[in-house]
């Protein structure tokens, strides 16, 4: 099987699907307030038929100017079947972004405005979630890299981090000693699953630069769910990646999918058709 039809399989199929459906429910949501969503697209500069962006800002605009609404925000965001695990992700994003030897402390109030949230605390670096789905332990970027000038400049110099997970993870390697990247499938908001980038480094732990946060198996397993395809030594980063092109016989592959992408797609290429000789 080619990497598009590997990618089509696995991450393609499903973007188009989960955006109508976080549409049905913007829209859905929209019916029942008087929100302006024009006003929100420009406060956010959300892109046109982004809805995922867009569902994300309307909840922090709804925190922030329209309380009376969240009630009915997750009502209707739960009665859509969407997985409510990642209003915890997204919590753990926006305390990634923010937190910086102190938790901020009106980001932290902020978000707990949300039902799924009991407590946010901060103790030795290390941002501590109690949700209703359990107590998740993790570190901005910031606090996990303070005291390393090249790491902390890394993160400084790159504004593209979210959105851009196979990239930035792949750099970073190039600064880092006895590290891996990790590629891995995670379940999509409602149908499906999406490939994401991290990396784990000589302690075990994982550096999701998108997300902006550093944390253990543990929350990788249980609350991101990940499943994980490809994991490649630093060391072999340069060889895998020959590979990859050489088995792909396409020229212009690395134009259609980055790096860390292109490693996954051909390690799940071999494992299939290893499969079919089965």
């Amino acid at each position: 099987m080619n990497y598009e039809s590997v990618f089509y399989q696995n991450e393609e199929q499903y973007k188009d699907l989960n955006n109508q459906k976080l549409k049905e429910f913007v829209e859905l949501f929209l019916g029942q307030t008087k929100i302006d969503i024009e006003e929100v697209k420009l406060i956010y500069m959300v892109k046109e038929n982004d809805y995922d962006d867009l569902s994300r800002s309307l909840k922090d605009y709804v925190f922030k100017f329209y309380p009376q609404y969240i009630s009915l925000y997750y009502q209707l965001l739960e009665e859509s079947h969407y997985k409510m695990f990642y209003d915890i992700l997204d919590s753990m994003f926006i305390l990634g972004v923010s937190t910086n030897k102190r938790l901020n402390r009106e980001k932290s109030e902020l978000l707990l405005n949300s039902p799924y949230i009991e407590n946010i605390s901060y103790n030795n670096g290390m941002v501590v979630l109690n949700s209703c789905f359990g107590k998740y332990s993790f570190c901005s970027l910031r606090d996990y890299f303070r005291g390393s000038y090249s790491k902390m400049a890394y993160v400084r110099n790159n504004n593209n981090m979210p959105g851009d997970c196979h990239n930035v993870s792949w750099d970073l390697l190039q600064i880092l000693d006895n590290a891996s990247l990790v590629t891995q499938l995670l379940p999509f908001y409602y149908r499906g699953t999406f490939y994401h980038s991290v990396v784990q480094d000589e302690d075990g732990m994982f550096i999701d630069l998108a997300n902006e946060a550093v944390y253990d198996e543990e929350v990788r397993k249980n609350l991101y769910q990940g499943q994980i395809i490809c994991k490649t030594k630093k060391e072999d980063l340069e060889s895998h990646l020959y590979d990859a092109i050489t088995a792909s016989n396409n020229p212009y592959i690395e134009e259609e999918f980055n790096k860390a992408l292109l490693l996954a797609l051909h390690k799940q290429s071999v494992d299939m058709k290893k499969n079919l000789v089965k």
